[in-house]
């Protein structure tokens, strides 16, 4: 597939986190529901059929593309599932609400602040999914974005001075 590259040895087998936490709108599979498809564990039941929505064969998360994240990323195992959103310079790390905290676990919490950070300086910026709550995350602080609505964009940027390295996050109408 073009513009993806993935870490050879890794593979989907045995983990289907995506197929519960994303949004499949083709197919009106909402977020956070597992996928009619899926077999728990095992695997889309539509792999490679035609039928199989474009949304699911593009996806692979970041574990998958990115050497950098170790064995303990896989989402089996971290309980998070991480993606870019290119248009909107997002980092998304969407959390399996099953085990909404795990993002704040070492080893994962220091790296996410890092990735945050780092997100921030290029003029992007990294949401925490736990659930369905949004969660942007800045070097020093966590903030709440309140409930989602299909109106609103997210916006990062630094606190004045221009050159500080304090920086806010909020979530606002499209239309403000």
């Amino acid at each position: 597939m073009p513009g993806v590259s993935l870490v050879e040895g890794r593979s989907c087998e045995g983990c289907t986190l995506c197929c519960k936490i994303v949004a499949v709108p083709t197919i009106n599979k909402p977020r956070l529901q597992w996928c009619v498809h899926c077999e728990i564990g095992g695997g889309c039941q539509i792999f490679g059929l035609p039928e199989r929505p474009s949304e699911c064969s593009k996806y692979f998360c970041w574990y998958r593309q990115d050497a950098r994240f170790g064995e303990e990323w896989h989402p089996n195992i971290s309980h998070m599932a991480m993606s870019y959103e290119e248009q909107s310079k997002r980092i998304n790390v969407c959390v399996d609400p099953d085990h909404a905290m795990s993002w704040r676990a070492e080893p994962y919490y220091a790296r996410i602040k890092a990735m945050a950070l780092s997100i921030l300086r290029q003029g992007g910026h990294l949401v925490v999914w736990q659930g369905a709550d949004p969660i942007g995350v800045l070097p020093h602080k966590d903030v709440f974005l309140g409930p989602p609505t299909g109106n609103q964009v997210i916006v990062a940027g630094r606190r004045a001075p221009p050159h500080s390295e304090e920086w806010v996050i909020a979530a606002l109408d499209r239309n403000d």
